[in-house]
């Protein structure tokens, strides 16, 4: 080998040991957990707040080697230490460039460095880390304007005001005591969905809380997306427990309505509790809707002389029978026992139905006939004129027609 190509050897040698000794620098595709080594505290410290509100920055940090290059995949713990707040997360892993990071909602105190966070990870120097953040005292909050200006169930609508986050779930807006979804919020403004409220059309007051601090309420009218339609003389059924709220329009005339329900049991013993509750729009006709339903039967102290009180149960089952009991009546009349019969046979008073026909009947002709009144009490004595026409003549019997009462 020639001087000149030992020279060569050398000098690519020293070329590949240059090229492997790089790596250095944050982003320059950093090492393993296990050469992980630092913990700093990077950005996110000394932030102001408004209390109860998310600072506007996240707490960061960064894990790096001995050599300073970024560690990823290193799991990072993080806890509120003083002030109460909360924190996105309790723990974040390092990304490429070594960072880890989460958001805190400050506590509910204004003060100056009272919120505090600590960051650690096992075995690294410079664990834990801490981020302290100051707290102030939010806005007043107040609603300014509603849009529209009548609300509808299940639409959207606009509150516009001050001191209102904008993180939207932390405003919380009841209408009517009905908490409604914040969809979109800001410092002034929140879009809401109104949520369905089983109340008669009326203005209902309109509340908006940020971190316990709550709005004077303002009332805004609010109107069910659709009323219950009932034709007159038709009925309607609800299946489902959603459609359990009825609600009906206004109406300048007296409506009465009639509310029935049906069990989910085919045991015919089996009862189902209802409880009936409705509401009236200010200046509306007083409500003729009856209580709750009542047990089988009201008690009533003794010695008042007053009928109790009967449920719409009791009432049917009185009605059923009151209807057996007249109708067993009618079949004892109609088929009385064999001591009635006797008792009432005597000789003066034997009945002749009435029923010969003249041998030279003939299709076409008239008879006069009486047939046993079975309405009286004694059908065996009393009897109904009936003109018949011969209809039709059989070998064993005759087709007579009552021309006097067609329809039966």
């Amino acid at each position: 080998m020639t001087r000149t190509a030992r020279h060569r050897l050398v000098w690519l040698g020293l070329v590949c040991l240059l090229a492997s000794c790089g790596g250095g620098g944050d982003g320059g595709g950093g090492t393993g957990p296990s050469d992980a080594n630092t913990l700093e505290r990077l950005t996110g410290d000394k932030q102001t707040g408004i209390a109860g509100q998310a600072l506007p920055a996240p707490l960061v940090v960064r894990v790096h080697d001995k050599s300073g290059s970024a560690v990823s995949g290193v799991s990072v713990s993080f806890a509120v230490a003083a002030g109460g707040g909360s924190l996105s997360n309790s723990s974040a892993t390092t990304d490429a460039n070594g960072q880890a990071s989460v958001t805190l909602t400050l506590g509910p105190a204004a003060g100056t460095n009272n919120n505090q966070v600590t960051a650690s990870a096992t075995g690294l120097t410079g664990s834990p880390v801490t981020f302290t953040a100051s707290a102030t005292a939010p806005s007043p909050v107040v609603v300014g304007a509603i849009s529209p200006d009548t609300l509808t169930q299940g639409n959207q609508a606009t509150i516009t005001g001050s001191g209102f986050s904008a993180t939207a779930v932390t405003n919380v807006v009841t209408i009517g005591g009905v908490a409604a979804t914040v969809t979109s919020a800001s410092a002034t403004s929140l879009t809401i969905t109104v949520p369905t409220i089983c109340r008669a059309t009326q203005p209902l007051p309109v509340v908006v809380t940020v971190s316990g601090s709550a709005s004077p309420a303002v009332n805004a009218p609010v109107k069910p997306a659709a009323y219950l339609t009932v034709p007159l003389g038709k009925q309607v059924i609800l299946h489902t427990a959603s459609n359990l709220c009825v609600q009906l329009a206004p109406s300048s005339t007296a409506e009465q309505y009639l509310v029935g329900v049906q069990s989910v049991s085919d045991v015919p013993t089996s009862v189902t509790p209802i409880t009936l509750t409705g509401d009236l729009a200010p200046g509306g006709a007083p409500s003729t809707m009856a209580a709750p339903i009542a047990p089988m039967t009201s008690s009533v102290p003794s010695g008042q002389g007053i009928e109790p009180e009967r449920s719409p149960r009791a009432r049917r089952l009185m009605a059923h029978r009151d209807a057996e009991a007249q109708f067993q009546a009618s079949i004892n009349r109609l088929y009385p026992s064999p001591a009635a019969l006797r008792a009432r046979r005597a000789p003066s008073t034997s009945f002749t139905a009435g029923f010969s026909i003249p041998s030279d009947a003939a299709v076409g002709d008239t008879v006069q006939m009486k047939f046993p009144d079975i309405t009286s009490t004694d059908p065996c004595t009393m009897s109904i004129p009936v003109k018949a026409v011969v209809r039709a003549i059989g070998t064993h019997g005759i087709w007579l027609e009552d021309v006097a009462n067609p329809a039966n």
